[in-house]
């Protein structure tokens, strides 16, 4: 997976150093963003610092442009109510988004997961990133 991290930051004409103070990321951190390469909590403000959303940062694919779109406009859910509400097991949901049954369990016992987790979940879950983490990972 892909980033816009140079482009956006050429549009701006910042420095690695500026974006870093920008978004509150450290130097290192933002150095090493590459793909996925990055925490929730970071993509967030790096994406808040360009003022777009992760969808426009980090090329994620979601099948459905409507939900990179979505922020939290029906309110943020949790992991867990997304997945009873589908009736699916902890099983169903691990399969369909190829993130382990711990890690999921861990996610829904409060764990903000990483990008690449946090993307495949909410993609099989047919949601925004924002609709399930659009406050607590900021």
């Amino acid at each position: 997976m892909t980033n816009n991290i140079l482009e956006l930051r050429k549009q701006k004409n910042w420095s690695l150093e500026q974006l870093s103070k920008s978004s509150g990321v450290p130097l290192n951190a933002v150095w090493r963003m590459r793909g996925y390469g990055s925490s929730l909590t970071n993509a967030f403000r790096v994406a808040k610092a360009f003022q777009v959303t992760v969808y426009d940062v980090w090329v994620i694919p979601s099948g459905d442009d409507r939900r990179a779109k979505a922020r939290v406009e029906n309110g943020v859910s949790t992991v867990r109510e997304l997945r009873l509400e589908r009736g699916w097991l902890l099983r169903d949901l691990s399969r369909l988004s190829g993130v382990s049954k711990t890690t999921l369990a861990r996610i829904e016992e409060g764990r903000i997961p990483s990008l690449r987790n946090a993307a495949q979940i909410a993609a099989a879950l047919g949601v925004s990133i924002y609709q399930i983490w659009g406050h607590s990972a900021t």
